[in-house]
């Protein structure tokens, strides 16, 4: 029987660093995901909830999930689902604002392979007061950097922008007035980081009244020690490794046996000297 170099490949994701398990597969085929939900020509009010779901074949145990609004032109990536988890083949999703009759969901394996994309439905206006802040993103920042703090709307017209060091525990004003949809800085405000060591820091995006409240991905700023962080090898990083792989030097690395591969990154101010990483199954 002739054997192609495709049929007979064997993937090996290997990490055997902090425990990470080692598999390999060999001559079972192109693993397959089929979408269920949407089924096409459905029609999602944004910021409702609607279940997305797909199988599997078992050589699949991660997917990622992107949402496209121009029939397959550009996606987003709306997160990711591992074998085992509660969201596996059936996962509750917010309908984002992207209102459009040419939508499309794309399941893919988790670094892109057998992708797989739905028929088209459509996401309509919703009538609820809703606000959503995709920036500043969840990486590790320097004082004195200027991020944008992005966000979009549905029914909301004047907001006020707050930051947090603490995770929450107290806010300080990004600007001092609240933004209008009139305002040039509408959906885009800059932010300059200030001297703030944390590994705890999102912003906020409020309506002006308390009716909508939007948060930004967790991000760290680096401080005067270093700061490991550690995130698997494949793309995107899944949100449950980050920011919460940000872990203060010397702190124990754990790793989920699932996940094929993990980089470690030791990151410090200029000023931090010689550092020592060990690494253990």
């Amino acid at each position: 029987m002739r054997s192609t170099m495709r049929d007979s490949a064997i993937r090996t994701c290997a990490a055997t660093m902090l425990g990470v398990s080692l598999y390999s597969t060999a001559g079972l085929g192109d693993p397959l995901i089929t979408i269920i939900t949407p089924a096409g020509g459905e029609q999602w009010e944004a910021a409702t909830l609607h279940t997305l779901e797909w199988t599997a074949t078992p050589d699949v145990e991660r997917v990622v999930v992107s949402v496209s609004k121009n029939d397959g032109k550009s996606w987003q990536v709306q997160f990711s689902s591992s074998c085992g988890d509660a969201s596996w083949r059936h996962a509750s999703w917010e309908v984002p604002n992207l209102v459009s009759d040419s939508c499309k969901i794309k399941i893919s394996g988790y670094q892109g392979e057998y992708p797989t994309v739905s028929p088209l439905f459509a996401i309509t206006q919703t009538t609820q007061h809703r606000i959503w802040v995709t920036g500043p993103q969840s990486l590790t920042y320097m004082p004195g950097r200027e991020l944008t703090i992005d966000w979009t709307t549905a029914n909301v017209f004047s907001v006020r922008l707050d930051v947090t060091f603490d995770g929450g525990v107290s806010w300080q004003p990004v600007v001092d007035q609240a933004i209008d949809t009139a305002d040039s800085g509408w959906g885009q405000s800059p932010f300059t980081l200030p001297d703030h060591p944390s590994t705890a820091c999102f912003v906020r995006v409020k309506e002006d009244g308390d009716t909508a409240t939007g948060y930004s991905p967790v991000f760290a700023i680096f401080g005067e020690d270093p700061v490991i962080w550690m995130r698997p090898a494949a793309r995107p990083v899944p949100k449950e490794f980050a920011p919460a792989s940000f872990l203060p030097n010397g702190a124990r690395l754990g790793m989920d046996r699932r996940i094929p591969g993990i980089i470690v990154y030791l990151q410090s101010r200029s000023d931090i000297g010689h550092t020592h990483i060990e690494l253990r199954r």
